[in-house]
């Protein structure tokens, strides 16, 4: 009889955040030790949660819009503290781009609204807002990080 294998938490969050495809190629498996995950100039970008918010603290979305909140944990794969300033967008199912919405990120806890230090191989929780239409609620996402000419994707995003 075959053995049987827990679930490491982080793959069930990655289940129930993402959208995923069935048919990676071995390649695109290997390059990324998570679904969620992406690697930006020695920093690992993990996706723990995707929401959406009429408002955040003080600020309120539009009537036609609403807040697509990213939450994930920002780790320093390096063997040194570094400054970082990445860069964050989000593309719909229909390749609209969308930017961070800096004043309602200063509403959230962990919200990235400048550079962070981050020690040799310590993690940190980091949240990022988008003002989006509402009607791209359902649609699927991609996150765009990009830092000194490095970028990296997460796609398939689904707001839980």
């Amino acid at each position: 009889m075959g053995e049987m294998k827990r679930m490491p938490l982080s793959a069930l969050l990655a289940a129930l955040v993402l959208v995923g495809s069935t048919t990676d190629t071995s390649a695109e498996r290997a390059s990324s030790e998570k679904k969620n995950a992406v690697h930006v100039n020695g920093f690992a970008y993990t996706i723990t949660r995707v929401s959406n918010e009429k408002s955040l603290g003080l600020v309120a979305a539009r009537d036609d819009t609403f807040y697509l909140v990213v939450d994930f944990e920002m780790r320093n794969q390096t063997q040194r503290t570094i400054r970082h300033y990445p860069k964050f967008h989000v593309i719909d199912s229909e390749g609209s781009s969308y930017n961070l919405d800096r004043g309602a990120m200063w509403n959230v806890e962990n919200g990235m609204v400048q550079g962070i230090n981050l020690m040799p191989k310590r993690s940190k929780p980091v949240t990022v807002v988008f003002l989006v239409p509402t009607k791209s609620l359902s649609q699927t996402w991609t996150l765009e990080i990009r830092d000194r000419g490095d970028s990296g994707r997460i796609k398939g995003i689904k707001v839980s």
